[in-house]
């Protein structure tokens, strides 16, 4: 691109049936070109730059950007740099799978393993073929209706629980939430009633639809980074006594706080 110069970013989704899924645009140094939620890229200042493009399940497409220095059309890295995409491995009693360049996917337990720990501890990192990833989704399903899940700590390189990720973890205790989460996917909370730890991450972009249900959640005093609410979203949550939602959600669910009989107060945006 040129200094100034717009150019809309295609991608394909597959399988055809995810083509609806919502996409998050980012650029990895906004100093030279930035890029809209639309997929529009702008060059800002001569340089190089790396356009990523996320699915909710984490994983993630890229395009290297040069502005002002010649050279056509954006060069798609796609995963053409990630030779280890969609494999998996086990490490320390848990499965993950490699989503992009440097980045896991925490798959669940693993399931040939002999022990099932009850206290899980996430690294933030592990080595894979003499390099290092990162754990930057928990994804779908991954601990659903865990019976022998007693404790849990996610490393702050977390930024997505995936769809019913802790959907029934009614003995699940305790659980450590960074503050690095952006998504947290549909009922990915639901029924996860005594668990100490429990709340909103102070970054968080997106809760979706039932995400907290039938929660232990006590306080709902949702970020300014927040943006949608999905359907449902708190309903359920008996401990519930405080909420504020900021201006900043462009778009609402319906039945957010359906029958959650406690609660006391909740300030609403403008």
């Amino acid at each position: 691109l040129d200094v100034g110069q717009t150019k809309k970013l295609s991608v394909t989704i597959l399988p055809e049936r995810m083509a609806g899924e919502k996409l998050t645009w980012a650029s990895s140094d906004e100093s030279i070109c930035t890029v809209t939620q639309e997929g529009v890229v702008k060059g800002v200042t001569v340089g190089t730059a790396t356009v990523s493009v996320k699915v909710r399940s984490g994983y993630t497409a890229y395009a290297t950007i040069r502005v002002g220095l010649g050279g056509g059309d954006p060069e798609s890295r796609s995963f053409g740099e990630c030779a280890e995409l969609n494999e998996t491995f086990s490490y320390d009693h848990l499965r993950y799978k490699v989503s992009g360049p440097g980045t896991l996917i925490l798959l669940g337990r693993d399931q040939t393993s002999n022990e099932t720990p009850k206290d899980v501890i996430i690294p933030t990192s592990i080595s894979y073929k003499g390099k290092d990833w990162f754990v930057t989704t928990i994804g779908r399903r991954a601990f659903l209706s865990d019976r022998n899940l007693n404790s849990i700590v996610i490393p702050n390189s977390v930024k997505t629980i995936g769809t019913r990720a802790f959907w029934n973890c009614t003995w699940l205790k305790s659980i450590t939430l960074p503050d690095s989460i952006e998504y947290i996917c549909d009922r990915a909370f639901y029924s996860v009633d005594g668990a100490m730890g429990l709340r909103i991450p102070a970054k968080v972009k997106y809760i979706g639809n039932g995400a907290f249900e039938w929660s232990n959640l006590e306080t709902a005093c949702l970020p300014d980074t927040l943006i949608e609410i999905g359907n449902e979203a708190f309903m359920n949550c008996m401990d519930l006594k405080e909420a504020t939602i900021p201006d900043s959600v462009k778009a609402f669910g319906t039945g957010i706080f359906m029958e959650c009989k406690n609660l006391e107060y909740a300030e609403l945006p403008n």
